[in-house]
């Protein structure tokens, strides 16, 4: 009987480890028309290049929480 758990459980690890590199060796294409993606960074007026998080509020401001603080954005120009 324990012969025959440590089979399973091998062949399970097996089958585990197969299914996950099969599918990260295949890539992922996402295609969306239509959305339009834009890049704001340090240049464009960010404090910093990196979020933690962002929220919007109900009338559009969108607000980015950085390690130097609240930037606030209208949709054109950043806010400290």
């Amino acid at each position: 009987m324990v012969m025959y758990n440590r089979a399973i459980l091998i062949f399970l690890t097996g089958l585990a480890f197969y299914y996950s590199y099969a599918q990260n060796d295949q890539p992922v294409t996402i295609v969306m028309p239509g959305l339009k993606v834009d890049n704001w960074q340090m240049d464009q007026g960010l404090p910093v290049n990196s979020i933690i998080d962002i929220a919007q509020t109900a009338d559009g401001w969108l607000f980015f929480s950085t390690e130097e603080g609240l930037a606030r954005f209208n949709g054109k120009t950043f806010f400290l």
